[in-house]
C-alpha cells in the first residue's frame, strides 16, 4: 500500500495548493467475523503464487487487513459496488455482468484482503465467509481491477501483480449482503494459480496524533476543553478572561472548511482547504509585565501562523465553539519584543512572548484531515459586520503608522487613540517577509512595537 505524504514549499508560509491527502494507518476496530474456513492473520510477506514463501493451504483461505484507515488520493476502480436486489452471487471471469464502479477520491476506507493458493492438492473447493461492523463500499476480483487497486497494497508483501487468473473465474461466485455487512464465497474453485479478490470497507477518520507542548505552554490536548474566555481586558467586570502570570494557554479550536482565501502572515491559504485551528493566548493578571515562551510540536502540516490584529479578528470563525474572542481590539497580536518561529519541515511553532496590557494571541493553523470533525461556520468574510463598523462611517486619519519616536526597546505611537489604519509590511529582523525564500527551515516573526498605555 502506498504511503502519500503532503508536500509544502519548503520557503512557507505562502501555500500554493490544496494539501495533498494522506495515508493514517491504525489497528482496526473489531472490524470484522471470519468464517472458521477464513484464517484471519495478520499481513504474509508474500501472496505471490508460485513464488519461494508464498502463502499455501488446500483447506483456508487467507484473511487480512492491508493496514489501518486511508484516505483516497485517487478514484478507486471496483467491481462491485452493490448487492445484487435479488440476493443473486456475483461470478468471475466473463460470467458478470459487473458494475464497475468508483470510490471517489477523498473517501476514507479501510481494505481488506482475501487470498487462496493451494499447498499440494491439484484442484479444491473452498468457501466462507465475512462479517462486517463497518460497509462495503466496493469489491474487486477482476485481475485488472486487481493490479490497478495497488495503493492498497501492504508494504512488505508480495504481491501477483499482471499474473493471469489471479482474480476470480467464472467457476467462483460470491454473494453480498443486502445491507452491504457481509460478504459470502459460495465457492472457490481452486486449481493453479488460486484466488484473490479485494474488499473496501467505509472507517472513520482516524483522530489527529497527540501533539505536545514545552516550556511555559498549558493545557494543549484532545480533552483540554477551550476556556469560556480568551478576552485581553484589565477590566475586573468582565468575567472568565483566562489569566495567568506561569502559563501560556494553548488549545484547538475548530475544523472548518475555508470559503475564502484566509490571510497568514507572509502569505494566504486557499478556500476549499480544510484547516484546523489552534490558539496560544497569553494574558498577564492585572497587566503584570511577564515573558514567557514555549514550543508547540503539531502533529498535522503546519500551513500557516497568524499573528496580525485584523488577521486574527478574521480568523475568529475558526475559533473554539463557546469561547468569547476579543475583536477589534489594537495589540491583539504580536508586539515589539514578541517572537514567533514557525518551522514547516518539523511542523512546530515556538514562542517568546512579552505582555503588559493587553496581552498576546496566536493563531496556528494546520492541515485538518477528517471531513467528520468540520464545524459549520459562518462566510469568514467579515467585511462590513462587527462592531463600530457602521455603515458610512468614515475613519479618522491616523497618519503613517510609524508616526512616533523610539524609548528604549519600545516604539511609542503618537497617533490619536482610537486608529484603525490597515498594517503595512511586517518586518523579520530588518527583512520584509517576501524574502523567505532565503530562509528555507522556518518563518521567524518579530512583533510591532507595542503603545505605551497609561495604567
Amino acid at each position: 500500500m502506498t504511503t502519500y505524504t503532503s508536500t509544502r514549499n519548503l520557503f512557507n508560509p505562502v501555500i500554493v495548493a490544496a494539501v495533498l491527502l494522506a495515508t493514517v494507518l491504525a489497528t482496526p476496530a473489531s472490524a470484522q467475523t471470519w468464517s472458521s474456513s477464513i484464517q484471519g492473520q495478520a499481513p504474509p510477506p508474500n501472496v505471490a503464487y508460485g513464488t519461494a514463501g508464498a502463502w499455501e493451504s488446500d483447506t483456508s483461505i487467507l484473511g487480512f487487513f492491508e493496514g489501518g484507515c486511508m484516505q483516497l488520493e485517487d478514484d478507486l476502480v471496483v467491481d462491485i459496488d452493490a448487492p445484487d436486489p435479488t440476493g443473486n452471487p456475483f461470478y468471475g471471469g466473463s460470467s458478470g455482468p459487473f458494475q464497475q464502479g468508483l470510490i471517489p477520491a477523498g473517501e476514507w476506507v479501510r481494505s481488506h484482503f482475501l487470498h487462496s493458493d493451494l499447498e499440494s492438492l491439484p484442484e479444491a473447493n473452498l468457501n466462507g465467509w465475512v462479517e462486517l461492523e463497518e460497509d462495503i463500499l466496493g469489491v474487486i476480483i477482476q485481475d485488472e481491477t486487481l493490479d490497478l487497486s495497488v495503493m492498497m497494497e501492504v508494504p512488505g508483501t508480495s504481491y501477483p501483480l499482471g499474473t493471469n487468473n489471479r482474480g476470480m473465474e467464472s467457476n467462483d461466485s460470491i454473494t453480498l449482503s443486502l445491507d452491504m455487512r457481509r460478504l459470502d464465497i459460495n465457492r472457490w474453485h481452486l486449481t493453479r494459480p488460486g484466488d484473490q479478490i479485494r474488499f473496501v470497507t467505509s472507517c472513520d477518520c482516524p483522530p489527529p496524533e497527540p501533539e505536545s507542548v514545552d516550556g511555559d505552554l498549558h493545557g494543549y490536548n484532545h480533552g483540554t476543553p477551550a476556556p469560556a474566555s480568551v478576552m485581553l481586558t484589565s477590566d475586573p467586570q468582565i468575567p472568565g478572561a483566562w489569566e495567568s502570570n506561569t502559563e501560556i494557554q494553548a488549545f484547538y479550536e475548530s475544523c472548518v472548511e475555508l470559503t475564502k482565501d484566509l490571510d497568514v502572515d507572509g502569505g494566504t491559504i486557499p478556500a476549499g482547504t480544510n484547516v484546523r485551528c489552534r490558539l496560544l493566548h497569553f494574558d498577564s493578571i492585572e497587566g503584570a509585565h511577564i515573558s514567557l515562551e514555549g514550543t508547540v510540536y503539531l502533529s498535522e502540516e503546519l500551513l500557516g501562523v497568524i499573528t496580525e490584529d485584523d488577521d486574527l479578528d478574521d480568523s475568529d470563525f475558526c475559533g473554539a465553539p463557546g469561547t468569547t474572542y476579543p475583536t477589534n481590539l489594537d495589540h491583539r497580536g504580536l508586539e515589539g519584543a514578541d517572537i514567533v518561529q514557525a518551522d514547516f519541515v518539523l511542523d512546530q511553532v515556538s514562542v517568546d512572548l512579552e505582555v503588559t496590557w493587553p496581552g498576546d494571541q496566536v493563531r496556528i493553523v494546520t492541515e485538518c484531515q477528517c471531513p467528520s470533525e468540520l464545524d459549520p461556520v459562518p462566510d469568514p468574510n467579515r467585511e462590513g459586520e462587527g462592531e463600530g463598523e457602521g455603515e458610512g462611517e468614515i475613519e479618522e486619519d491616523c497618519g503613517d503608522e510609524d508616526e512616533g519616536e523610539i524609548a528604549g526597546e519600545d516604539f511609542v505611537d503618537t497617533r490619536p487613540e482610537g486608529c484603525s489604519c490597515n498594517r503595512e509590511g511586517t518586518v523579520l529582523s530588518g527583512l520584509t517577509l517576501s524574502m523567505l525564500g532565503l530562509f528555507p527551515l522556518g518563518l521567524a516573526r518579530r512583533g510591532r512595537g507595542r503603545r505605551r498605555e497609561s495604567r
